[in-house]
């Protein structure tokens, strides 16, 4: 319990500038990120011959299991942000304010952030 009470207190004193200012600062990452998946489903299957098929169905389906409570999670932390911020400013506000004023810092830029950046992973 003690871990859950670290995680919450991250969450409640995170600032999620830093993430914005590494996304800004690289931006070529997602161009390489995808080339290189592109590359592998192109190249792959021939680097692949002459390999036995690995039994990954447990694997899969951890990894699946994974993604799903992330964003069960992750939605349980974002959505009531999102419903506050339409309730109270309206459309215009969540799609074009600046979203460091509305949901850039405590657990909402957490799991934005970690959306994100999970992506990457994906892509495997």
């Amino acid at each position: 319990m003690d871990l859950y009470r670290q995680f919450i207190q991250y969450e409640e004193q995170f600032v999620g500038y830093p993430i914005l200012e590494f996304a800004y600062r690289h931006s070529e990452l997602p161009v390489f990120a995808v080339v290189l998946y592109l590359g592998f489903i192109f190249a792959g299957p021939d680097m692949l011959k002459g390999f036995k098929p690995l039994k990954l169905k447990y694997a899969f389906a951890l990894w699946n299991l994974g993604l799903a409570l992330f964003s069960i999670v992750g939605v349980t932390r974002t959505v009531p942000v999102l419903y506050r911020a339409l309730q109270a400013h309206g459309l215009r506000y969540t799609c074009c304010e600046n979203p460091l004023n509305w949901c850039g810092k405590g657990p909402v830029a957490v799991w934005i952030g970690g959306f994100i950046f999970s992506k990457f992973p994906e892509l495997l």
